[in-house]
């Protein structure tokens, strides 16, 4: 049975949800119509309210109101619209489809924080269609009990990811109202949910149906503190990621201007070489090696430098001694080297090679600048380099594991035996710019990451693991409690209904009893009026014969003239005696039958005497 005044409460609350989000809806629609930004945008820099968004809000406030004055089939049609709409928008980002439904009715110009314009975010989709669900649910023929702890789901989870959402714009925690790095939940949306939430639970809260324990009531509750704390764990974490990444891309973009800085100045130490073999009317060998030999020793890291003719036939190099079987070898012989000396023909600039298969060993590549003389091409001045020698050279830092890829395969890796941290996104970045068809990928080490880790999310998600289970333990204990006590209400009501009863009963049985007591008393006298009537009999037996007697003798006295004054008055008291006692015998056992005699003082002798003469003639009888 449902109390009228909470029932009251519950339709205040629910028209009130319903109100409030169908006007909230209806201003952020008319924003996108009206182009009244700061409708649609609390703040420049915050989320925008999508078009979807809103008209979702329109059709819940809608479908609440529907369902708070008994419209169950219009409440579950508006409610299968939005969940819809939540539930296909999950299907989009889950399996990365566009479904053409996010700018259906607009086409979005404000996207700030927007992964896909148009689009709600991930959280807002979910809202949405758990929001639906509900109105659905209602419709369908469940169990009371099923029907109640659905909808106590249903709101709790809402409410958790409103009321997140909602303080992670008061604490400035931007992962708690957006998931990675799709599209965020505007703060107007957040605001929204909770609304719609306590609509939701206000049918739980303030209504009751007769008979329903709720015994269950502890677990969606507590999975809902639990659910808001996880998203505050996930979000500090997230959060925390995003700084550690924001300051390993920092570092590690400075990693890489360390290295394109290198290998600018290996250009232009290159270019300065291939100038002065232009410049000067004829340089001799030696003069050449010179210049080489301190060029090598500045440049660390290089295998080799070297000089081409017009041909591309090596002519010098240095060092001589590790490389004197390269002298007259022509470059041309192998497909990579062939590309980039006609690239760097062709552009007039330093170019790099790809990889190459040195010939005194292992993996390398060239760094070729052409000689022309005017338009006269004069050869080719070029660096020979080790892989592995010229960046172990150029990268110093354990803090990263640093990869080179050329067309997606990998020909240089710094620190191998390291463990690098899987949480964090590797920065990947092209060289293209310099010409360079490389990507360095670069991948902090988890010793490093470690360093700028706290345990903040984990201490949330388990000090979120402990209030739950002592609220949701608190509660069940309170219901316990409570069932109790009204157990033992209804114990001391029944027992007071009981005893009271009991007095009526016993009031009962003793005026029966009193009756029945009464009823046996009379029925005792009742009994004894037959040897009553018996000793009545004896009693006047002996006057009846003594008053016969009197009338016969009176006759014969007459004939004899026996009869004068004397005669008559003595033959009077006579007879009267007789008469009287014979009356005052029917008094007195009129007397024993009376059943309500008042209390009088008596004589027990006289008693007595009187019990005797009535039994007198009983006992002459009985000899």
């Amino acid at each position: 049975m449902k109390r009228p005044e909470n029932k009251t409460l519950t339709k205040k609350f629910l028209k009130a949800a319903g109100g409030i989000s169908t006007a909230l809806g209806l201003l952020v629609l008319i924003g996108w119509y009206t182009n009244t930004v700061f409708l649609i945008q609390i703040h420049p820099t915050f989320v925008p309210m999508q078009y979807n968004t809103a008209l979702g809000f329109l059709l819940s406030g809608l479908a609440m109101i529907s369902f708070c004055f008994g419209y169950k089939k219009t409440s579950a049609v508006l409610g299968g619209v939005v969940a819809l709409v939540g539930g296909l928008t999950l299907v989009e980002y889950i399996f990365s489809v566009d479904l053409g439904i996010d700018q259906i009715f607009m086409e979005h110009y404000v996207t700030v924080k927007t992964s896909h314009p148009g689009r709600m975010a991930p959280n807002t989709a979910l809202s949405f269609l758990l929001t639906g669900l509900f109105f659905i649910a209602n419709l369908l023929k469940m169990d009371q009990q099923k029907k109640e702890f659905t909808r106590a789901l249903f709101g709790s989870i809402l409410f958790s990811l409103g009321i997140v959402a909602f303080l992670g714009y008061v604490l400035e925690l931007e992962a708690a109202y957006g998931w990675q790095k799709l599209t965020r939940m505007a703060i107007h949306t957040s605001f929204g949910f909770v609304i719609l939430s306590i609509g939701i639970l206000s049918k739980l809260f303030f209504e009751q149906v007769e008979g329903s324990k709720r015994s269950w009531l502890p677990i969606p509750l507590a999975f809902s503190v639990l659910f808001i704390f996880i998203l505050f764990s996930q979000a500090t974490h997230q959060q925390e990621t995003k700084l550690i990444q924001e300051k390993i891309e920092l570092e590690a973009k400075s990693i890489v201007e360390q290295m394109k800085s290198k290998l600018h100045e290996h250009e232009k130490a290159l270019n300065r070489m291939a100038d002065r073999q232009v410049n000067f009317k004829e340089i001799t060998q030696q003069e050449w090696l010179s210049d080489a030999q301190r060029y090598y020793e500045d440049l660390h890291g290089i295998l080799g430098i070297r000089w081409a003719d017009e041909n591309h036939t090596v002519r010098w190099i240095y060092p001589h001694i590790e490389n004197k079987t390269i002298v007259g070898l022509n470059l041309t012989f192998e497909e990579n080297r062939y590309k980039a000396i006609k690239e760097s023909m062709q552009l007039r600039k330093v170019v790099p090679s790809h990889t190459i298969d040195l010939i005194q060993g292992g993996k390398g590549f060239l760094l070729l600048a052409p000689i022309f003389k005017g338009e006269t091409f004069k050869g080719h001045m070029y660096i020979v380099y080790r892989t592995d020698d010229i960046f172990n050279k150029m990268i110093k830092n354990d803090n990263f594991r640093l990869s080179i890829l050329e067309d997606e395969k990998v020909i240089y890796e710094s620190n191998k035996n390291t463990i690098i941290d899987p949480n964090i996104n590797p920065l990947v970045i092209k060289l293209a710019d310099m010409g360079y068809n490389w990507k360095v990928k670069i991948t902090p080490v988890k010793t490093y990451v470690d360093n700028f880790t706290t345990h903040i999310s984990e201490f949330i998600l388990f000090f979120g693991f402990l209030v739950s289970f002592l609220f949701g333990f608190s509660l069940h204990s309170q219901q316990l409690k409570n069932e109790k006590t009204r157990e033992l209400l209804e114990s001391q009501e029944n027992l007071k209904e009981l005893n009271k009863n009991l007095e009526k009963r016993i009031e009962d049985e003793r005026a029966k009893f009193k009756k029945q007591e009464a009823l046996m008393i009379q029925q005792s006298k009742l009994a004894s009026m037959g040897e009553m009537i018996g000793s009545i009999a004896h009693q006047w037996r002996q006057p009846l014969n003594a008053l016969a007697g009197h009338i016969q003798i009176l006759k014969y006295d007459h004939r004899e003239n026996l009869i004068n004054t004397n005669y008559l008055d003595e033959y009077t008291d006579k007879n009267m005696k007789l008469i009287n006692f014979m009356s005052e015998t029917i008094d007195d056992f009129r007397s024993f039958f009376k059943v309500d005699k008042e209390k009088t003082v008596f004589n027990v002798a006289d008693t007595i005497d009187e019990t005797y003469s009535l039994l007198s003639a009983q006992f002459k009888s009985s000899n």
